[in-house]
């Protein structure tokens, strides 16, 4: 395999999907058997300024906290999340800037710094995944996440050469995760996922294959658009 560009690769997916797993075992098989420099980044976004206002403001319009690990986003949160898009276009375009902006500041100088010093860069989670929080878990906004993350501040961020969905079925991503996330909430969020990777023109691999084949799977996708 050879690459005559640098690469940034994003791989997204529910929780549960093996994104970590496969990115991690993607990169040591570039580095080790193909002579690549390869790096792994993983970009999850760390809501700290942002998300303390934003609990502020879910507490109290909403009196439930926005999320909480082994349950599903409440209800009143996600269509919140959602009116704010439909009604309140401007207050939900304000919301996502400073979100995006808090990730600006965590990831950019990283991600560029990566991609002066290896050939490939590959990234567990991306920017995708602010828009994909912000809009919620509400089925009837499903299509605004693809909708926005093809907005102009995209190019506040370097464009990928890949979008990879590792698409899994609720049932084993919620099995993987000892039953972290409800089905209802895991159904509802790969549909996003999907109809977002769709948006942006990337590819789906099916990740409730053994991890062996869903590994095999990426690397031949990544070695397609490096010859």
């Amino acid at each position: 395999m050879t690459l005559t560009d640098r690469k940034l690769i994003v791989v997204l997916g529910i929780d549960g999907s093996g994104k970590s797993t496969v990115s991690a075992e993607v990169i040591r098989i570039l580095r080790e058997h193909h002579g690549v420099r390869a790096a792994l980044c993983w970009a999850r976004w760390q809501p700290r300024v942002v998300g303390f206002v934003r609990r502020l403001v879910l507490l109290r319009f909403t009196r439930a906290v926005p999320f909480a690990p082994g349950k599903e986003e409440p209800k009143k949160v996600s269509q919140l999340k959602a009116s704010v898009f439909g009604r309140w276009r401007l207050l939900g375009l304000m919301y996502l800037l400073m979100a995006l902006g808090e990730y600006w500041l965590q990831y950019w100088g990283t991600i560029r710094r990566l991609n002066r010093t290896a050939d490939l860069v590959l990234l567990d989670r991306y920017w995708y995944d602010v828009v994909i929080d912000a809009v919620g878990n509400d089925p009837t906004r499903e299509y605004e996440a693809a909708r926005l993350v093809r907005g102009w501040y995209r190019r506040m961020f370097p464009r990928p050469t890949q979008v990879i969905l590792l698409d899994v079925d609720e049932s084993i991503a919620r099995q993987r995760k000892g039953g972290e996330n409800p089905i209802n909430y895991l159904v509802t969020r790969r549909r996003i996922y999907r109809l977002v990777v769709e948006s942006l023109g990337g590819t789906v691999i099916d990740a409730s294959r053994p991890v062996d084949e869903v590994i095999a799977n990426v690397l031949t996708q990544i070695s397609r658009d490096a010859m």
